[in-house]
């Protein structure tokens, strides 16, 4: 998603991609708690777990220490409803 310097290439995957297929396998019943803390990628997370969070609607424990990415952080929360 982001260029950086160093690293290796990996396989990204949206929430959405995984658990609501996912969901229509095991129909899942009930999410309560979503952990994001991605180191400044939190964003795009709420992004791609668009469709599992208006579904279930659980807590987000949602990490936010990166100044350069917070205003689309707390942007992309508020657009899902979260405060």
């Amino acid at each position: 998603i982001r260029k950086f310097p160093f690293g290796y290439e990996t396989q990204m995957k949206t929430l959405d991609g995984i658990f609501i297929k996912e969901d229509e396998k095991q129909n899942l019943k009930r999410l309560d708690l979503v952990v994001i803390d991605v180191n400044g990628m939190e964003a795009e997370v709420l992004k791609g777990s668009k469709q599992l969070l208006e579904k279930y609607t659980p807590h987000i424990y949602l990490g936010n220490n990166f100044p350069k990415f917070s205003p689309a952080t707390i942007k992309a929360a508020d657009e899902l409803g979260y405060n």
